[in-house]
């Protein structure tokens, strides 16, 4: 991490797990990539938010399909998400047994007084998600965020991270 100038004395800093799924942006028009292209193999998923963003429709959440648990199979479950011609029955069912949505971040949905939005604290943000989204679905993945204490706790924070096996960590 560039830490050596970040200043975590004034500012709260979390670290979470960077999951190494695909990253997923929702909208109610669906699941997309970063480039604007829609999973297709993941209408579980879809079908799960349909309540969520019928009640938040300009809401947007954002997060990985992946699952930890299943991380040693990175490969085949890369493939069944990518997928997009020729998906039949078999690959819908293998998708929903395996992928999951890990939620980091979302805004434009309505908190506790009003519309929590990008310029919304993020904390506040991902509580709402946690507390609200979270639940709504067997399919959708709490992501932990440990707030950052100053420079050797980010270090010991990471270390465990990466000593997990996973692929690193967003701040």
């Amino acid at each position: 991490f560039p830490s050596h100038d970040m200043d975590f004395s004034n500012e709260s800093w979390g670290l979470q797990c960077k999951f190494n799924g695909m990253r997923c942006v929702t909208t109610k028009d669906g699941l997309f990539t970063r480039k604007g292209e829609k999973y297709m193999s993941v209408p579980h998923i879809e079908i799960a938010l349909k309540p969520f963003f019928e009640e938040h429709p300009n809401a947007v959440l954002d997060g990985e399909l992946f699952n930890n648990d299943l991380r040693q199979q990175l490969n085949e479950i890369s493939k069944l998400i990518r997928k997009t011609k020729h998906i039949d029955y078999d690959d819908l069912a293998e998708s929903a047994k395996k992928v999951k949505f890990y939620i980091y971040d979302g805004y434009n949905f309505r908190g506790k007084s009003d519309i929590l939005d990008e310029k919304s604290s993020y904390i506040e943000r991902k509580n709402w998600i946690d507390k609200v989204v979270i639940p709504i679905s067997k399919y959708f993945v709490e992501v932990e965020t440990k707030i950052v204490k100053n420079k050797k706790h980010l270090d010991e924070l990471y270390q465990e991270l990466v000593d997990d096996g996973q692929e690193g960590g967003i701040l």
